[in-house]
């Protein structure tokens, strides 16, 4: 841990980050300029409360990565613990039905009800593979550390399929 003194200071990694103003000038990042990022990504409002808390949640761990970087991973995990939780709760899978475990078999279950569209494909691979090969990665444990731009992209993509899932 940090000590104390520390705590509430921005994690290191973000003093060499820079804001590029409209001018084209740039200057340090600031914590409202974060705060700002992470508000932007609160777009869900058609999903029932526990996917749009678990969200919230998702987006809190972002926003407190200022303090400690790799929180965006925690963050990661959570989005896509959201976009999960939506697919089961959408699914409304009869009391009788086998479970479905996992992104991949729900992702296809919800494809199949036509819930989510089918990939693209022209994309190779597809936006359904990449997101389950992060979540994977993420949920079996890792050691990477995701840049900003990639957590940012997680972000938009859960919440996008989220609200496909469950629309305003």
């Amino acid at each position: 841990m940090r000590p104390e003194a520390e705590a509430l200071t921005p994690d290191p990694r973000f003093a060499t980050t820079v804001a590029l103003e409209p001018n084209g000038t740039v200057r340090p990042l600031t914590f409202a300029d974060h705060y700002g990022l992470v508000a932007s990504l609160d777009t869900i409002t058609g999903a029932p409360a526990p996917v749009r808390n678990a969200f919230q949640h998702a987006l809190h761990c972002f926003l407190y990565s200022w303090f400690d970087y790799e929180m965006m991973i925690v963050a990661e995990g959570q989005a896509f613990a959201s976009f999960e939780l939506a697919l089961k709760l959408r699914l409304n899978r009869p009391a009788d039905a086998p479970p479905l475990h996992g992104m991949g078999p729900r992702l296809k279950a919800a494809i199949d009800a036509g819930l989510l569209p089918p990939p693209d494909p022209e994309q190779e691979p597809d936006e359904y593979f990449l997101l389950r090969s992060i979540r994977n990665e993420l949920a079996h444990g890792s050691g990477d550390i995701h840049p900003p731009a990639l957590v940012i992209e997680v972000f938009k993509r859960c919440a996008a399929l989220i609200t496909t899932l469950y629309p305003a």
